[in-house]
């Protein structure tokens, strides 16, 4: 079967290794389309026995394979994205079985645009966590995968077991960094030392900008390892997580703001934290929505700083077995989002 994974933006590299890995399982070998910026970040390089061909959107014979119908020459493609709607637009004239990867099910409960090109035959939704699908119309009958191949195992290196780790771009409107500013400040007034926190996200934004201004204020610069400067490819992103011990989501209910990622939206932290081996530290109810309440440290709102001391205090023996069980889910998802993907081809008939 000749397939076509297809990425059209600029991001989303952090989730190609694991639908490459699961078509491949699937259906064969897979043609990989995706943009120089994307290509750029290694996004397979720590999978070393992926089995893909690499079509750089920009270049002159892809661009021209497009021009010509080139997508609907296969018998199956794979958008791992299917936002904005410009995308989507772009996706309209595939004739061949097409499946789009959700994000976020708002898109189909808000927007009918969305509703109609999924109600058309020939087209099938798959969501990017199990509470996605599952806040998606039910008419629609949406699947679910986990995108958790990030790393192989034998890629992963020793992790430095005081360090914590924030990943993604900067955004307040995304991550509660002030929940973390106060943890570092709970924890330095108590005499904690030697904690090291790393942010992997641009600082040229006035979010960016306004978190050193609280780091500087409240005289917290030591606790920061690697403060973000610029724009960090998914590589050294990828280099930074595996390097940590902990990985901070930093989602929890005080704000409306966060409330989709406990409803309809994935946090792309935690599956992360799967893929690289990671211990998540992070808010109960997220840790009960993705099923990891024995594999990570939760905390409550207000009570992250105790759960950092939690993980402060974990012996060699207690982390291989976070790590260990975090693998072993690891597996188990891989499996179910295989029989997912390969349900969700059989709907189209594939």
């Amino acid at each position: 079967m000749r397939c076509a994974l297809v990425e059209f933006n600029e991001f989303h590299g952090h989730i190609l290794s694991t639908f490459v890995h699961l078509l491949n399982q699937v259906v064969g070998e897979v043609d990989v389309y995706l943009r120089q910026q994307v290509l750029d970040g290694a996004p397979f390089g720590h999978c070393p026995d992926l089995r893909y061909r690499v079509r750089v959107l920009e270049s002159p014979a892809t661009r021209a394979r497009l021009r010509l119908g080139g997508l609907s020459g296969y018998d199956l493609v794979v958008a791992t994205s299917v936002e904005p709607t410009a995308v989507l637009r772009r996706l309209e004239g595939i004739t061949a079985p097409l499946v789009g990867v959700i994000h976020n099910a708002v898109l189909l409960e808000e927007d009918p645009e969305y509703r109609t090109f999924f109600a058309e035959p020939g087209r099938r939704a798959l969501a990017l966590a199990r509470h996605v699908a599952e806040g998606c119309p039910p008419a629609l009958g949406t699947r679910w995968v986990a995108p958790v191949l990030v790393m192989e195992r034998s890629e992963q290196r020793s992790a430095d077991w005081r360090r914590f780790c924030v990943d993604g771009r900067i955004d307040f409107r995304r991550r509660n960094y002030w929940s973390l500013l106060d943890a570092l400040s709970e924890l330095k007034s108590e005499g904690t030392s030697g904690i090291e926190v790393m942010l992997l996200g641009g600082d040229r934004d006035l979010d960016g900008l306004r978190l050193r201004r609280e780091v500087r204020e409240r005289g917290l610069e030591s606790a920061f390892t690697q403060p973000a400067k610029g724009e960090f490819s998914y590589a050294r992103s990828l280099e930074g997580i595996a390097s940590s011990g902990f990985l901070l989501p930093l989602v929890d209910t005080t704000s409306a703001l966060f409330s989709p990622y406990f409803r309809d939206k994935i946090s792309s932290s935690v599956w992360t934290a799967l893929g690289v081996g990671r211990i998540p530290v992070m808010h109960h109810r997220l840790a009960e929505l993705y099923g990891l309440e024995s594999l990570s440290l939760p905390y409550r709102d207000g009570e992250l700083a105790d759960a950092m001391k939690r993980a402060l205090k974990l012996d060699d023996d207690a982390r291989q077995t976070l790590v260990d069980g975090l693998h072993a889910r690891r597996l188990e998802l891989l499996e179910s989002s295989r029989d997912n993907l390969r349900a969700t081809l059989q709907d189209l008939g594939l």
